[in-house]
């Protein structure tokens, strides 16, 4: 069985950091790569083809959901940390 592809998104390095250490701990998943901002992630995408993206909705660069390349499952949430935007 082939693991679940998941490529995390988030501003914070710290939070990256966190939740690849996290994902981790499950053999069925595996992070195929991380991106700092809505316009890396788009680029990651389309390169990495994950089957999976977690992502913060509240970071720079955030990207209209027509650029956005098919991705078969995509799970978001707002950050944590504040920001100068808060």
């Amino acid at each position: 069985m082939s693991s679940v592809r998941i490529l995390i998104v988030d501003d914070q390095e710290p939070v990256r950091r966190g939740m690849r250490s996290l994902l981790a701990s499950r053999t069925e998943w595996s992070v195929c790569g991380e991106a700092p901002d809505g316009r890396d992630a788009v680029a990651k995408v389309k390169e990495l083809r994950p089957d999976v993206v977690l992502m913060d909705v509240s970071m720079p660069a955030p990207t209209t959901g027509r650029s956005w390349p098919s991705v078969g499952i995509a799970l978001v949430y707002r950050g944590l940390f504040g920001t100068e935007r808060d």
